[in-house]
């Protein structure tokens, strides 16, 4: 199995034990972090290591619906500024992080902070920078596994409950082509050819290699499963579109598709890079889009 594989298996961790990890694992993520940063410029991690006092402060007010995840750890996302390129680039590095904190057998889960006064961010951070989003993380309560593998290491690794943006109670996992019980978006309603509407033969995407990496991207998570990417193809590029791209929400779940997009355009043979771009608005289906990436193939 590839990367595939392990995004069709990864839900969301809601409930932790109360213990705090272990100090190996500790000194792991932090250079993690290290690595990762190494290649960042506006964007930094914040490791609260007492999840308790981060608890208090945000109960009511972060998380998913004002509802705060309790864990024994927290990671801030810090950025600069709320620019468009570093919401989408913060959320590709997350999710990378992510993937780190996984093969540490660590679950996870997104705390959207949009609702959080300005002043207790300003604290949190000691008054330089914003944090729209932070991630809870430690020792599952459940001990319920998926077995996946992936290339990045994954491989045969049992993984407990892994992170998405999103219930995990939302995803409906089918092994086949995309039916109306499922709660993602068949290919047809994401992927389009040269223009947004203008409907793709899957018989051309099955011939360039596509159709299955188009499949399994239904699968990226998402803020309450929105789902807001639409891919435009046209000759040797694909564009990424994004649904009402002023909402922040959506440029995360941009930085997050671009992830991986990506990591499954590899397994399967592609090895190009997302590029950000800015672009014009463009009408579709009584909403506004715009494009904010390209992927060479």
């Amino acid at each position: 199995m590839k990367f595939y594989n392990f995004l069709k298996k990864r839900q969301s961790v809601r409930e932790f034990k109360p213990q705090e990890i272990s100090n190996e694992k500790m000194e792991k993520l932090k250079d993690d972090f290290k690595k990762l940063e190494s290649n960042l410029t506006n964007i930094e991690f914040i490791l609260f290591e007492n999840g308790e006092e981060i608890y208090n402060k945000l109960e009511g007010l972060g998380g998913y619906s004002g509802v705060m995840i309790k864990a024994p750890h927290y990671i801030g996302l810090k950025i600069e500024k709320n620019d468009n390129d570093i919401i989408i680039n913060s959320s590709y590095y997350m999710e990378k992080l992510i993937t780190e904190l996984a093969k540490l057998n660590l679950g996870s889960c997104w705390i959207n902070l949009g609702i959080v006064p300005k002043e207790i961010i300003s604290e949190l951070l000691n008054g330089k920078g914003t944090m729209n989003f932070m991630i809870a993380f430690g020792i599952p309560r459940d001990e319920i596994l998926s077995k996946v593998t992936n290339s990045e290491g994954l491989n045969d690794e049992n993984l407990k409950y892994l992170n998405t943006y999103r219930y995990s109670n939302e995803l409906k996992v089918e092994d086949g082509p995309s039916t109306s019980k499922s709660s993602r978006m068949a290919i047809e309603d994401i992927v389009f050819k040269e223009k947004l509407g203008q409907n793709i033969n899957m018989d051309e995407l099955d011939q360039r290699g596509l159709e299955k990496l188009f499949y399994y991207t239904r699968y990226a998570p998402s803020n309450k499963n929105s789902q807001p990417w639409r891919f435009i193809v046209k000759n040797d590029k694909i564009s990424l579109a994004i649904l009402n791209p002023d909402h922040k929400e959506n440029l995360t779940d941009a930085g997050i598709v671009m992830y991986y997009f990506e990591k499954m355009a590899y397994d399967l043979g592609f090895n190009g890079k997302w590029k950000l771009k800015d672009s014009d608005y463009i009408e579709y289906d009584n909403n506004k889009y715009k494009i904010v990436s390209e992927f060479n193939i």
